[in-house]
């Protein structure tokens, strides 16, 4: 006679036998691994070049452009510069994205994880207050800026200007940590293979178009950048980043 084979079940059925109660199967959920597909290098030097473009340049060519104009104030926060910001920052974003959902790498890579609204507030607060002190030592314990530039700010005023004002701070945070942080480090970390390149590159990009405010306010940009892209290498979350920018931005103009 011939045996009959077993089945794949069969282990278990007389592992069980003679137990109390019914065989019993154990079964282990793996998490989910989410794998970025390769980019080849070309590929990343052309996605580097598309946010110098699209973020550094164009705002680099004004900053200089004013320090090669001497004596003349900065106007900032009445209603057509923060109308240009928000129209600015939304055609920064818009295109990152739009990068980031053809790359095929998962929109975590970049930040955009889901976190909890505590996490996001109780992170954001933390960023502002850090950068708050940032801002204060470069501008007290930085020798004299011969490149110091008056900047005159212009508080909204009725319901219509501040919901601009905030449309503006918020959209300009979220398109500047979108560019500098969540996807220029992540590229510049995949062409260097090193964290800490990447970190000095994107905060050097980030000050660089901050020079209208002067030496002081290049150097307190550098810091901020600094404190924002190591937070991001820590967690790689942007929206705790977003909210400190935004509550930044907000203070100065309110």
């Amino acid at each position: 006679m011939v045996e009959e084979a077993a089945s794949p079940t069969e282990p278990t059925e007389r592992a069980g036998a003679g137990a109390a109660g019914p065989p019993v199967t154990l079964a282990v959920a793996l998490p989910a691994v989410v794998l970025s597909p390769p980019v080849s290098r070309a590929r990343l030097l052309a996605e580097v070049g598309v946010v110098l473009a699209l973020a550094v340049l164009p705002d680099l060519a004004r900053a200089i452009y004013d320090l090669a104009s001497p004596g003349e104030p900065v106007d900032l926060g009445t209603p057509t510069a923060n109308a240009f910001l928000l129209v600015r920052s939304l055609s920064v974003a818009g295109p990152l994205l739009y990068v980031v959902a053809r790359s095929g790498i998962p929109a975590s890579a970049v930040g955009l994880a889901r976190s909890s609204w505590a996490s996001v507030l109780l992170g954001g607060l933390l960023l502002w207050a850090a950068g708050h002190w940032m801002h204060v030592f470069t501008w007290k314990w930085l020798p004299g800026d011969p490149y110091a530039r008056t900047v005159h700010i212009v508080h909204a005023s009725g319901v219509w200007e501040t919901l601009l004002l905030l449309a503006m701070v918020t959209a300009n945070a979220f398109a500047e940590e979108l560019a500098m942080r969540g996807f220029l480090i992540d590229r510049l970390v995949r062409l260097t293979g090193r964290r800490g390149v990447a970190l000095l590159l994107s905060s050097a990009c980030f000050a660089s178009y901050h020079l209208y405010q002067g030496v002081h306010g290049a150097s307190g940009a550098f810091l901020f950048g600094l404190l924002q892209g190591l937070a991001f290498l820590w967690t790689r979350r942007l929206w705790p980043l977003v909210a400190a920018h935004a509550l930044s931005g907000a203070m100065a103009f309110l």
